[in-house]
């Protein structure tokens, strides 16, 4: 072997060294995003009248259940020992339960605090008497306490950076509830790091060992399997000093990149080895150039389409898919150079030999062949299950986001979710934004008393809270804090409205409208209905919200979860247009390479069919449509169109054969490396179905059935359509 190739291997070798190096390096961030662009105006309206109100960035909630009930002056006890030694923790700032809460409340003598479950001393002979009249409190009591009085909560207000979540969950264990939950923005990071960091490092471990077993079971071939298992190092590692080099951070999408060129890189060295083995006389050195030359086509062609379906994400000016665009385009790139130019300098080095007798699924070659003698009936069959999955799409289409479908009910914050939801508000807001010109009139006060109608008659919230909300609580504290008082009064006068401002952080004001009273938010809450359902209600809302709209008041819906739907179903709806656009790209590529509309056409379906399959499949097994499954379609349309690209590469390689010659010899050459290919990322995907992350089950349902699919279409219809409606002329 020359120094040249000894030198390359050496510097090849090191970029293992340094990927392993700046992957230690790396930040990542999986705190929620609402994956919008900075110049969309629902997320700029978002981000300025946030701005304007009390951040709940700093919040964990605690939830606990008892199957006994939280019903004495015990259990009320131990829930108030649990917050004072909660509240002594560090980075814990303020600890609020039920049995802290205070309300305001007028006495002939002023006004005093009185708590409203007091448990020390002498009010622990009147807890049966507080604890009755704890239904009486709606706008207090929903919020610690279940209806059902099963369930708690303790909210806290928390430095993410001081305080140490692992310590607060083993105190609260201590106490030997039935269940524990925490939810809030750092919880939520901390599991979502650890998931996603155990899981980018067990599951691809896992999943990359079954599929260099079954290599090795197919190649029988040491060599090959080491020479493979460098150059996917080698291709991650790369990946790593691109995240470093850019300063890139590991999130949600970014953290997909290395699966993606992982299994976009894979078929093509799998092609690129099948074919060298194939090559039994010559030197190796002439072995090498036999097999990279006709292989050149195809390499810089599937390159070209599957960069340019990814760069299409540049266009959605969003900085977590625009960063995800980069890395992925990049890691193509990188992926096709190491692929040219460093693969056949391995093949030489490890002297990788031939197959010493008929390579695996070389009877599967013969069978297709005989197939394709009832082509018609082949391509009867393609075209019915294309329309059935477009007929299956085309009436039940629909993108849907929630919450429980990213997380499963084996993850702690899937079961977090699903605990707020059956037991207290739910995890869902929808916020609407009033402006008021004139401010706080009674005008402004009955707008809002339709609004919350609509929010909790006919949009399904549990819980809503305004200014109404304050002014309710007001008018309780000047009636003696009766809780029949608690109701709108029936005149907002100018002393009502002073002792509003007065007790404005008593009654909970901030959170509802602003200092100089032109910005109010009304707050609604609710289980987790899904987007799709969302979408309805909101345009129900929106209709009231036109009816009440005028001159003096402007209204707006708005909150996370909106703005967070608002965006997802625009980036699911970019990547399906983007799979699109790159599908028509790509025939017309394949068209001008190969001189042939027909062609063109013909390739078209046996793409498209794993796309439409895969949406129809979502829909029989109640997946949803979101980002996370759109970009499932992708890999797949990318691995059926690498597929399809080298099968026609090895047609227009045999121009002095026939049409039906053709044909076979491309399924010769082809049926082996898709068929390895396709059936180990199967398996390697299929891992992903013991994922704790519901999203990344799903993918790996979605994708194992699809590149069985997608196999299905490049070596029985695509060469179905060609013998049927194709005659080989020179191309």
């Amino acid at each position: 072997m020359s120094i040249k190739n000894w030198l390359i291997i050496f510097f090849a070798y090191g970029t293992i060294a340094l990927g392993a190096w700046t992957s230690s390096q790396l930040r990542s961030d999986f705190s929620l995003t609402t994956l919008n662009a900075e110049d969309s105006e629902i997320y700029q309206n978002y981000q300025e009248y946030s701005k304007k109100f009390p951040s709940e960035d700093n919040g964990l909630i605690v939830s606990i259940k008892s199957e006994a009930g939280f019903n004495s002056h015990e259990d009320f006890s131990t829930l108030e020992e649990l917050r004072q030694e909660l509240s002594h923790f560090h980075g814990v700032e303020r600890a609020v339960g039920i049995t802290s809460v205070e309300l305001p409340e007028r006495t002939l003598l002023g006004s005093t605090s009185k708590k409203l479950m007091p448990i020390d001393g002498e009010a622990s002979k009147k807890f049966p008497d507080r604890y009755e009249r704890l239904e009486k409190f709606p706008d207090v009591t929903p919020k610690f306490l279940s209806d059902d009085r099963t369930a708690a909560r303790i909210f806290l207000t928390v430095d993410w950076n001081e305080v140490e979540l692992d310590q607060i969950q083993r105190k609260i264990e201590s106490y030997a509830f039935d269940e524990v939950h925490l939810m809030g923005k750092g919880a939520y990071a901390a599991e979502m790091q650890e998931s996603l960091t155990s899981e980018m490092v067990l599951l691809p471990l896992f999943a990359g060992g079954i599929l260099l077993f079954f290599f090795l079971v197919w190649f029988k071939d040491v060599r090959s399997l080491i020479l493979v298992a460098s150059i996917l190092a080698i291709n991650l590692s790369l990946l790593s000093i691109v995240f470093y080099v850019g300063g890139i951070t590991i999130g949600l999408l970014t953290s997909t990149t290395p699966l993606l060129i992982l299994v976009l890189s894979f078929s093509d060295i799998v092609h690129m080895i099948y074919k060298f083995k194939q090559l039994k006389t010559g030197s190796i050195e002439d072995r090498v150039k036999a097999t990279v030359s006709p292989l050149r086509l195809p390499l810089w062609l599937t390159t070209l389409t599957t960069g340019v379906a990814f760069a299409l994400f540049f266009l959605t000016e969003i900085k977590e898919i625009t960063e995800f665009a980069a890395v992925t385009c990049s890691g193509i790139v990188l992926a096709y150079l190491t692929a040219r130019f460093l693969l056949p300098v391995f093949i030489q080095s490890f002297r990788i030999r031939p197959f010493e007798k008929a390579a695996a699924f070389s009877s599967l070659s013969q069978a297709l062949m005989r197939l394709l003698s009832g082509r018609k009936v082949t391509v009867a069959i393609g075209t019915a299950v294309v329309l059935i999955a477009a007929v299956s799409v085309w009436f039940n289409f629909s993108i849907n986001i929630s919450y429980h479908q990213n997380y499963g009910e084996d993850t702690r914050l899937g079961q977090a979710l699903r605990f707020s939801d059956e037991y207290f508000e739910g995890v869902r807001s929808v916020e609407v934004i009033l402006i008021s010109k004139n401010g706080l009139t009674q005008e402004t006060v009955s707008n809002i008393d339709q609004i919350e109608t609509q929010l909790k008659e006919y949009y399904g919230c549990k819980s809503v809270f305004s200014v109404n909300t304050a002014i309710k609580r007001l008018h309780r504290f000047k009636r003696f804090g009766k809780p029949s008082q608690y109701k709108l009064p029936e005149k907002l006068d100018r002393s009502f409205q002073r002792d509003l401002v007065k007790y404005r952080d008593d009654l909970g004001l901030a959170n509802a409208m602003t200092q100089d009273q032109q910005l109010f938010r009304i707050v609604g809450r609710l289980p987790d209905i899904g987007s799709a359902v969302s979408a309805v209600k909101n345009e129900e809302l929106q209709e009231t919200l036109d009816q009440l709209e005028d001159d003096n008041h402007h209204f707006f819906i708005s909150g996370f979860s909106f703005v967070k739907d608002q965006s997802n179903t625009r980036v699911t709806k970019f990547i399906l247009i983007g799979i699109s656009i790159s599908l028509i790209i790509a025939m017309i590529v394949i068209g001008l390479v190969f001189r042939s509309a027909r062609i063109a056409l013909l390739s078209f379906i046996p793409n498209l069919l794993p796309v439409l399959f895969g949406l129809a499949l979502m829909y029989w097994f109640h997946i949803e449509l979101n980002p996370t499954t759109a970009m499932a379609l992708s890999i797949i349309f990318g691995l059926a169109l690498d597929d399809t690209i080298y099968f026609l590469s090895s047609i227009k390689r045999s121009d002095k054969l026939n049409s039906s010659e053709s044909i076979e010899l491309s399924l010769q050459e082809n049926t082996f490396p898709a068929a390895v290919t396709s059936i180990i990322l199967m398996i390697g995907f299929g891992i992903l179905m013991f994922s704790s992350i519901e999203s990344n089950r799903n993918i790996g349902i979605l994708v194992a059935s699809m590149l069985f699919i997608a196999l299905l279409s490049d070596l029985v219809l695509l060469p179905a359509l060609l013998r049927s409606f194709w005659n080989k002329r020179r191309i």
